[in-house]
């Protein structure tokens, strides 16, 4: 796979805690910064996909009954 450099600005204490993470780990900067982004955009695209099927749901009409929410409330309480 080929890959592209970009350039990131950010504050000192980040890069040193990305750097405590990355020896921690025993990996490189780029490795650990690589990992990080890949599981924000995992993250990002799972949330989508949900936010997605709600609205799909909705536009259809299907929602859930008084009942139905009394009974989710009332396991949370």
């Amino acid at each position: 796979m080929e890959s592209k450099s970009i350039s990131v600005r950010t504050e000192p204490d980040v890069i040193a805690n990305i750097d405590a993470a990355a020896r921690a780990q025993d990996r490189s900067r780029n490795w650990w910064i690589n990992q990080a982004i890949k599981s924000a955009l995992a993250e990002e695209n799972a949330w989508m996909e949900q936010v997605e099927r709600g609205l799909k749901a909705a536009n259809a009409g299907d929602f859930a009954s008084d009942d139905e929410i009394d009974v989710v409330f009332e396991r949370h309480i």
